[in-house]
């Protein structure tokens, strides 16, 4: 039996996200319960209701904080990367490979549809409206930033933005799904994602 912990009432949300991310890292989805997320972070059973009205309402916390952390983490790549928009771009493809492979259960539940609440967003959704931030923005920014550089040819960046996503969200899935074939080990992950995003920015450049 776990020893039960105390927590301040800021430090109990917190400790129940870290808690539920564990048991979706260990057993999926499905084995995810109020009950085990409260065994998991050493607290009563009940302790979870105070943050959480039930486990829709843990899942929508967590998939928020996701899309935050991604777009934050995602905007950071772009801001410290160094040379034109199209070799931000770049780094940005890596960021968003490396966060995948940093948050797996995370990044899974954020584009699992059927786990979201009908009013969140994905990032493409959120783009549109308005609602929030998202790593959308970013790339969509990016783009912007190579077409007045003239690198990129004037066109819809939203559909360039999204072929752009598609590419890399597909390799961050293949490498979470632990094809060897693809990559043995974080280093060569992380190279294939350069390589690949540099290939599809070679695609999007303007032709002379």
């Amino acid at each position: 039996m776990l020893e039960e912990k105390p927590y301040h009432h800021g430090d109990l949300r917190r400790g129940l996200l870290d808690a539920a991310l564990r048991v979706i890292a260990e057993g999926g989805v499905a084995g995810l319960t109020l009950r085990e997320v409260a065994r998991q972070a050493g607290v009563s059973h009940n302790a979870p209701y105070h943050h959480f009205a039930d486990k829709a309402a843990l899942v929508a916390a967590l998939v928020d904080e996701g899309f935050t952390q991604f777009a934050q983490t995602m905007q950071f790549a772009y801001d410290a990367a160094e040379g034109s928009a199209l070799d931000k771009m770049v780094c940005i493809g890596v960021a968003y490979v490396q966060f995948a492979m940093n948050h797996p259960a995370q990044f899974r539940l954020m584009f699992r549809p059927e786990l979201r609440a009908s009013d969140q967003c994905l990032p493409l959704q959120a783009h549109k409206t308005y609602e929030t931030s998202s790593g959308f923005d970013v790339v969509i920014r990016a783009l912007q930033a190579a077409q007045r550089e003239g690198l990129v040819a004037e066109g819809d960046t939203e559909h360039l933005a999204l072929a752009a996503w598609s590419t890399v969200h597909g390799l961050a899935d293949l490498i979470l799904d632990g094809n060897r074939n693809i990559a043995s080990t974080t280093e060569e992950a992380l190279a294939l994602a350069r390589v690949t995003v540099e290939i599809m920015v070679q695609g999007l450049a303007k032709r002379p």
